[in-house]
């Protein structure tokens, strides 16, 4: 589904890996050594005179990570690119494919973030190739795809990301940022084309979504996203996002008292004075 620039500016909506760099910021790479017979030899490494194999590998690995980090904070992709391309080659002497493909999700997003989009999604498919659960590379070829504006391919990317959202870094909030944008871009698009069934469709993904960021604490990752969105209306794109809030906020309601207070509320803001609902039907059907 292609989205409108009638309504939105796409040099705006389609920022690659919006959340990505914040995964090297703070010391992201230390903190991503989840593979203990990794992180137990680079612990012996750092403290050994002579190191063994897997130690001087992990060593190495590490320090390329590092120096990505670093490149990342400066904003030198291209450098960044070269330090997470010799991690990976590094973690080739291993045959710890969960390392490697954590390797390839940084030289993904080191890719990515200067809008190669299409060899970033090789360097996410591969991770992918090499652990179907990695998180991380689903998010991550989830962001390129927005960047390559497939918005439905992207969406089920986030889907399978959801699930394994704990082995993110700060439990998935940066997932829920990207996939919250793109349940509303997609929402505001189909308002504006008029395909209610599909509105209705991410309406209701927005819900859900909210739900679930509201019972881990990131409510304010879903909060952030709409404002960005909401940055990236054009003057025509204002209504139809004024729109979806509407029927987010309607379909939202459970209980259908409740839904019919409100729309009676809404009914008697619009509905002129002293004209009768019976008679205009009346007329409406003459």
């Amino acid at each position: 589904m292609a989205i409108s620039s009638k309504i939105f500016n796409k040099e705006v909506i389609t920022k690659p890996l919006p959340e990505a760099v914040s995964l090297f910021t703070d010391a992201g790479a230390r903190r991503m050594w989840i593979f203990p017979e990794v992180s137990e030899a680079l612990d012996k490494a750092k403290k050994a005179k002579e190191l063994k194999e897997l130690e001087r590998i992990a060593l190495e690995i590490y320090q390329f990570m590092e120096e990505g980090d670093t490149k990342f904070k400066t904003g030198d992709y291209l450098e960044a690119e070269k330090a997470c391309n010799k991690a990976y080659k590094t973690s080739l002497k291993t045959d710890n494919k969960a390392l490697q493909s954590l390797c390839l999700c940084f030289v993904g997003t080191a890719i990515g973030v200067q809008q190669r989009f299409e060899e970033a999604l090789l360097s996410f498919g591969k991770a992918l190739e090499l652990e179907p659960e990695n998180a991380l590379a689903w998010l991550g070829k989830g962001c390129v795809l927005m960047g390559l504006e497939q918005y439905e391919e992207a969406s089920k990317s986030f889907e399978r990301a959801l699930p394994l959202r704990e082995k993110l870094l700060g439990k998935g909030t940066a997932l829920f940022a990207p996939q919250a944008q793109l349940a509303l871009i997609l929402g505001v698009e189909s308002i504006f084309s008029r395909d209610m069934r599909k509105a209705e469709e991410r309406a209701l993904e927005f819900i859900r979504l909210r739900k679930e960021a509201e019972k881990e604490g990131m409510t304010q990752a879903v909060e952030e996203a709409v404002a960005e969105v909401k940055t990236a209306l054009t003057e025509e794109g204002v209504k139809p996002f004024a729109e979806f809030e509407e029927m987010v906020t309607l379909v939202a309601i459970e209980d259908p008292f409740e839904l019919w207070k409100v729309l009676r509320d809404r009914i008697s803001e619009k509905w002129p004075k002293g004209v009768s609902a019976v008679e205009a039907i009346r007329e409406q059907r003459k």
